[in-house]
């Protein structure tokens, strides 16, 4: 493996290492590993790779990662991996992760363009960020590049980066900002 090669443990359970997709230079799937870390197989087939991991604290078995044009979702510590959004159903050829927030059995998936809900049984319908005021079709369109949230005493509020939306997609990092055009929360 080379030096990009980055492995994860999740609460001592999972071992999950990033590996190149074939045939596409620096982009990278993650693959499941048995055998005490020795074999690595992959968990999400395609060639676009990954670009971002979330596992919750909450409940480790319960992964989320992206690729370039869709998020996929596991709860067997990432055995197997389900598409919960594409961009096709936010109108879109690519699919930006901004963030994701555990908050003990919901699972709150923000995009570039929405956000999807898991209520601990099954996803709720996207949602578009159109319906809160944020812009994200036309003149003037923002991306949400960054996405947190948190919670204290039954409140939850969540805490965005916005992107002027011609320059966000999937490779997008928080370091880059001096892109950034504006903030909300």
């Amino acid at each position: 493996m080379n030096i990009l090669t980055m492995s994860v443990m999740l609460a001592g359970m999972l071992c999950m290492q990033h590996i190149q997709a074939q045939n596409v230079p620096q982009s990278w799937i993650p693959a499941g590993c048995g055998g005490g870390g020795a074999v690595y197989a992959p968990s999400i087939r395609g060639n676009y790779g990954t670009f971002r991991l979330y596992a919750s604290p909450y409940h480790p078995s319960r992964v989320v990662v992206s690729g370039y044009s869709a998020v996929y979702y596991s709860a067997d510590y990432g055995a197997h991996f389900t598409p919960v959004m594409t961009a096709a159903m936010q109108g879109t050829g690519f699919l930006h992760l901004a963030g994701v927030f555990f908050k003990t059995d919901t699972i709150f998936v923000s995009t570039d363009k929405g956000m999807i809900i898991f209520n601990g049984l099954s996803w709720e319908p996207f949602i578009s960020y159109a319906t809160a005021g944020i812009p994200v079709t036309g003149s003037g369109a923002l991306g949400i590049a960054g996405f947190s949230g948190a919670s204290k005493n039954g409140i939850t509020r969540f805490f965005a980066t916005a992107l002027d939306g011609s320059k966000v997609d999937p490779r997008i990092e928080p370091r880059d900002m001096q892109y950034f055009k504006k903030f909300t929360g």
